[in-house]
């Protein structure tokens, strides 16, 4: 009990001094004039709003967390507010008119990013460029949405989800519980292990999945 309140008493003023420092100390960015923020709030000092999203993630809807801010700054048209996510202060878009601006703006405007304590936690010896990487990572999935691989995954993803729903949803009883979520990941590694990797052997993506 006394460990607590010893953390805790340290906690406090080092939060406090966060807090002066980032919200009343303008920053060079808050000073620069003629800018208007988008409606929104950064949560408690340094981790922001993240426990809020990383909540609504584990329940399985990530998208909730959004929602909830778009009807709390507006009557649910509310197309970008502000937030801080993982200790960084970012701008949340909300609409297709967001995405396209984003990605058709890529190296223009807006380019590709990693929060700090990504960089940290995945650290590498050689610098990433984080732009680069992104546009050759684009190069390498274009093959596959060209139309005619297309047809062909459509044809495999066919094969696929009825060799699924036969092994594992036909002999369901109606009043038996499904675990959608664990069958939703059977699904989507067997296709990711057959698209990409040419693998249809049960037995080894059982092993991958374990």
């Amino acid at each position: 009990m006394e460990t607590t309140a010893f953390f805790i008493s340290l906690l406090v003023p080092f939060a406090a001094l966060y807090y002066f420092y980032c919200k009343i100390i303008p920053s060079p960015r808050q000073q620069v004039a003629g800018y208007q923020l988008p409606p929104g709030s950064t949560g408690w000092p340094i981790i922001g709003e993240t426990l809020e999203y990383l909540r609504t993630a584990r329940n399985g809807v990530p998208e909730k967390s959004v929602a909830d801010r778009r009807r709390k700054y507006s009557d649910g048209s509310c197309k970008v507010f502000k937030t801080s996510l993982l200790g960084e202060p970012m701008a949340m878009l909300c609409t297709a008119a967001g995405n396209k601006f984003l990605f058709s703006n890529e190296n223009k405007l807006v380019k590709t990013w990693w929060p700090a304590i990504f960089e940290k936690l995945f650290s590498n010896t050689e610098k990433i460029d984080y732009s680069k990487q992104a546009v050759r990572n684009r190069k390498d999935i274009f093959p596959f949405l060209k139309p005619d691989a297309v047809r062909i995954h459509v044809r495999v993803m066919d094969q696929v989800t009825k060799r699924h729903f036969d092994t594992y949803w036909s002999s369901l009883d109606q009043e038996q519980v499904v675990k959608f979520h664990s069958l939703a990941k059977k699904y989507t590694l067997s296709l990711s292990c057959r698209l990409f990797l040419n693998i249809e052997d049960p037995q080894v993506i059982a092993k991958l999945e374990k």
